[in-house]
């Protein structure tokens, strides 16, 4: 049942549209909308990896919450929520399609410790001097 039991300590997170293989209208942890095949090639928390094949136009619908920060890495394609799904529009071919979570406040975050590291090491320069 994979991430609709993994709330962790103080998170309360709602599985909205996500279903569980059990679960009435459970569809795969990926499919079309219509015509092709989809192939899950890799899968990881923050990235996630496909191989499809369709002869139309159509969408890749991936049972997983849709959180902004979402965004298509490789492939052609847009993102979008499918209610409170992770979807992604696609042209007709064969491609590999990936899309990776990085919203942009992991990076302010980051950002912010590098400065605080660096603020922290001149502060204990400037107080060893001092003795």
């Amino acid at each position: 049942m994979g991430y609709l039991n993994c709330a962790g300590i103080g998170y309360n997170v709602p599985s909205g549209d996500v279903r569980g293989y059990d679960q009435a209208g459970y569809r795969g942890e990926a499919y079309l909308l219509s015509a092709g095949d989809v192939k899950n090639t890799l899968w990881t928390p923050n990235r996630l990896a496909y191989e499809v094949n369709v002869p139309a136009a159509t969408s890749l619908v991936i049972n997983q919450n849709f959180y902004p920060g979402w965004r298509l890495t490789a492939g052609r394609g847009s993102i979008y929520a499918a209610g409170t799904l992770i979807a992604v529009h696609i042209p007709p071919g064969r491609y590999q399609i990936e899309i990776a979570y990085a919203p942009p406040h992991v990076l302010f975050a980051l950002a912010l410790t590098l400065l605080a590291s660096v603020a922290l090491i001149v502060i204990w320069w400037l107080e060893t001097r001092r003795t």
